[in-house]
């Protein structure tokens, strides 16, 4: 016989619609049901005791307002006090979700438990957990309060993902585990602190927790993925407790403890000045990336790195000073969006990484110290080594009639991202494209002299605007090629760019590493040049009556050639091709 209480003192009424009291899992529609035929879809705010399973978990999600994964029932509990309860193992289900029927586990708040009932606004936890369970709580989007018991250890995957009202989070000092995001698009929270046995975040924690502005962690704290404080734009604080023998902060800004490396400088840092403490050996990967305020950033004469990505999509930085004494500016140091129209190199930076100014269109002018070894700038703007042989950087909006002779190497990225030049013809002295070469660039043709015998990884990735690649070496060996050099993620190129290639190559090329790949080759199309060297002089007239054919000479022999194209490459020239 199910035994059930219903407390009507002065004190519980003024917190609870309804208290119950159960002493044998499995029956709390019952108890419910004995108090009031009414109470499962009439009641506002409930207190529980006792134990509890899957069948119980059923039941209080359909007097939440949901049944299954998200269909809706009559059920209006907003207030919901399970913190003197106790989960049992059992096979009854109380959810199937990603494929699996859910059932409890001891002390543990199951996956799911809580899954989409958006219409919880105040919960207080069973004090017996160890665990709050993968998504347990996910898309309680109305969820004002949660009370979190020092007894839970681990908070799983997605827990709290789409809690999108609670506005702070206090997770007890026995929380030693913190899951994939597990606080991802808490778009209200504000505030959240760690407790003092919490060892990391990884990159997908905080996403899209739009207006977190602080973040606490305490003495155990020292470990997370760099890139995770680039999906918080509001955090202006991280601060560290006392006791953190791995971790020390500075005005909000994160370093190592040794303050020798500065780890995260806060997206909205209140700092529109910055002068990075002296002792400082190196801006972390991704440090300052996405920071939307700092303007203005001194560099100590103690600096010796500026490590990968450190101020990518820094929009509002406008001046960098770099200190003699720096070696290493890393790949995408201060890339992407910036107001960043100029840099000076210092002359004892020996290692610019390519890619190191990727995507940065408003970087227009680079300055390298005169005494430095290793790099220069050309007459043109762009960055070489101190050799001129190999191309470092072109500045995206920078226009151009002629490739320079003097390149040997495309270096990594070293083209990415132009956005002004329509097409580049590389001369026969280069031998090497590096990876990304010409990635995300406006070019619609690229031309390949015949000197090229080594092709990187996706020198064309990103480049929706290409239509022709003219390739011109005449022998490409496999191991210098790499197996993706030609493909592209967005499928742009595959399914609009045409490579065109020298007289009977075809079939070399359809199936040739780096331009092909399992079949599918990374072109629309492939056609064979009618001249093997493929360059002639060549004018365009009588355009109105469709393209003429010319001769060896270049002198238009007027017939227009059906299936003939004439196709532009630099001042007066044209490739004559013909498809096979």
């Amino acid at each position: 016989m199910v035994l059930a209480t219903l407390f009507l003192s002065q004190h519980v009424m003024a917190q609870f619609d309804l208290y119950v009291s159960v002493n044998q899992a499995g029956t709390l529609e019952e108890t419910v049901g004995q108090i009031s035929a009414t109470a499962k879809y009439n009641t506002p705010s409930m207190k529980v005791m006792g134990p509890l399973n899957g069948k119980d978990m059923m039941f209080i999600r359909e007097m939440c307002g949901v049944s299954g994964l998200s269909t809706p029932t009559q059920g209006i509990l907003r207030i919901l006090d399970i913190s003197e309860t106790y989960i049992m193992e059992t096979d009854e289900v109380y959810i199937n979700m990603l494929g699996r029927d859910m059932v409890t586990h001891d002390d543990r708040f199951g996956s799911g438990f809580l899954y989409n009932c958006y219409g919880l606004e105040q919960l207080y936890l069973p004090e017996s957990i160890i665990s709050i369970d993968s998504l347990a709580l996910a898309g309680c989007s109305h969820l004002k309060y949660v009370e979190i018991p020092p007894t839970v250890q681990s908070i799983e995957y997605g827990a709290f993902v789409d809690c999108a009202s609670l506005t702070s989070l206090i997770l007890p000092y026995s929380v030693e585990n913190v899951g994939e995001g597990a606080f991802q698009r808490m778009t209200s929270l504000e505030e959240l602190t760690l407790g003092d046995n919490v060892v990391g975040l990884d990159n997908s924690a905080l996403l899209g927790d739009s207006r977190l502005n602080t973040l606490n962690v305490g003495n155990a704290f020292q470990s997370f993925n760099p890139v995770t404080f680039y999906n918080t734009p509001a955090l202006t604080n991280i601060n560290v407790s006392s006791g953190n023998p791995f971790l020390h902060s500075i005005e909000g800004v994160l370093f190592n403890n040794d303050v020798d490396t500065l780890l995260a400088f806060p997206p909205a840092s209140m700092f529109s000045e910055y002068q990075v403490p002296e002792g400082v050996k190196c801006i972390a990967p991704f440090a300052f990336c996405n920071s939307s305020i700092v303007k203005n950033v001194f560099m100590p004469t103690s600096l010796e790195t500026v490590d990968t990505l450190a101020f990518y999509d820094c929009a509002s930085l406008a001046d960098v000073h770099l200190n003699d004494g720096l070696k290493t500016i890393a790949f995408g140091a201060f890339g992407g969006r910036s107001s960043l129209q100029g840099i000076a190199i210092p002359s004892s930076v020996n290692n610019i990484e390519g890619g190191a100014f990727l995507l940065n269109s408003s970087l227009a002018n680079i300055q390298v110290g005169a005494d430095n070894l290793f790099y220069c700038v050309g007459d043109d703007g762009w960055l070489y080594d101190a050799k001129k042989e190999v191309l470092c950087h072109v500045p995206s909006m920078a226009e151009f009639d002629e490739f320079p002779a003097h390149v040997r190497i495309v270096g990594p990225y070293a083209m990415a991202g132009m956005a002004k030049s329509p097409r580049v013809a590389l001369g026969d002295s280069v031998k090497k494209i590096s990876d990304g070469a010409f990635a995300y660039s406006s070019f619609s043709q690229i031309t390949l002299g015949k000197g090229v015998s080594e092709i990187g990884d996706r020198v064309v990735d990103g480049c929706t605007h290409l239509r022709a690649v003219y390739c011109f070496p005449t022998s490409l060996d496999d191991d210098k090629i790499e197996e993706l050099a030609f493909y592209d993620e967005s499928g742009e190129v595959a399914s609009h760019c045409t490579l065109f290639v020298h007289p009977g190559s075809l079939s070399y090329f359809q199936n040739k590493k780096g331009f092909s790949a399992n079949g599918l080759s990374f072109f629309n199309e492939v056609r064979e040049l009618q001249n093997a060297d493929g360059i002639e002089q060549a004018e365009r007239e009588g355009l109105a009556g469709g393209l003429h054919v010319y001769d060896a000479a270049g002198r238009a022999t007027g017939n227009v050639g059906r299936g003939l194209n004439i196709l532009r490459r630099g001042k007066g020239k044209a490739i004559k091709s013909i498809v096979r």
